[in-house]
This record gives structure tokens, C-alpha cells and sequence, in this order.
């Protein structure tokens, strides 16, 4: 089975100094915004949502996933499946296309937004966050583009595996 990435596009949505402006230094100032490819006939993509709001919230990263048409569960309920990916799915959308995804926001997760708007607070208010320190306590690491694309796959060849079954 070929396992190689095909189409690969890389978009860069935030230049390098508004990153530093918006999240700090990490990993995630050089590297892409998003990132598409197609693994084994599935359409996937890596993506860094960003919100303006009172602050800027954001800076982690998703990871998607595109059904086929011809996919036996295109349009159901696939939540149930317990496909296993970092975090579990945390999204599933049907509208004219069935996607489904996962995040790089959770407690083991580095969020580069809340790094920086935890600075700002302490260094505004001048007392110690006793949310960051339990936050912290996580060891929380970043996932990087890589991480998801690694992650994406993983769950390309669990849907295949699905499929496989199902069709049997």
C-alpha cells in the first residue's frame, strides 16, 4: 500500500512578525497555516483556526479529514466509531461534504494564544495565575504540522480499515 502524501500545499495565512505579535515565540512561527494533501484517496488538511475577540485566541492546530462519497458511513453518525486519534474526533460535519477532525487544544496541548495572554495578565495584574500553574503541571507540549499529519494518516488507515470491514 502506497503511503506517500500526494498534492501537498502549504498556505502561510500570518507572516512571521504577526505571529511573534499574536502568540510569542514557538515552532509555530515558521511553519505553515494550513496544509492540504491527499493520503490513500482521502482529502486532508491541517489547519491554525485565529479569532480576534477581546484577545487573539488560537494558534493550535487542527486536523481534517474528508469521507468519499462512496465511504459506507458518509452521512452517519461516525462519532460511535471510537476512531483513535489525539484528543478523539472533537468534530464531525455533514453538509455536502462529510468531514471529520481533531484539535491541539487540550490540556497536554500548547496553545500558543493563551501562552501569551497568560504574560499579559500576569505582567498586567502583577500576581502568580494558579490556572497556569495547574495547566502547566500537564507538561504540555506543542503539536507541530508534522504531529498531524502523522495523526491524519493514522486515521485515514483507520477508516480504511472500517471500510474494509464493513463492505466484507
Amino acid at each position: 500500500m502506497n503511503e506517500e502524501i500526494e498534492d501537498l500545499k502549504e498556505i502561510y495565512n500570518f507572516s512571521c512578525d504577526e505571529k511573534l505579535k499574536y502568540f510569542g515565540y514557538g515552532e509555530w512561527v515558521e511553519e505553515p497555516d494550513c496544509v492540504s494533501f491527499n493520503y490513500l484517496g482521502y482529502e486532508c488538511m491541517v489547519f491554525r483556526p485565529i479569532e480576534f475577540d477581546n484577545f487573539i485566541k488560537g494558534g493550535y492546530l487542527c486536523g481534517y479529514v474528508v469521507l468519499p462519497n462512496d465511504y459506507p458511513l458518509y452521512g452517519k453518525n461516525i462519532d460511535e466509531l471510537n476512531l483513535e486519534c489525539h484528543g478523539g474526533i472533537t468534530f464531525s460535519e455533514f453538509n455536502e461534504t462529510h468531514f471529520i477532525s481533531f484539535d491541539c487544544a487540550h490540556c497536554t496541548d500548547i496553545n500558543p494564544s493563551l501562552g501569551i495572554y497568560w504574560k499579559k495578565l500576569v505582567d498586567s495584574k502583577n500576581y502568580n495565575l494558579p490556572e497556569k500553574e495547574f495547566l502547566l503541571s500537564f507538561k504540555p507540549t506543542y503539536k507541530n504540522v508534522n504531529f498531524c499529519i502523522n495523526e491524519l494518516k493514522s486515521l485515514v488507515n483507520q477508516l480504511i480499515e472500517i471500510k474494509n470491514s464493513v463492505q466484507k
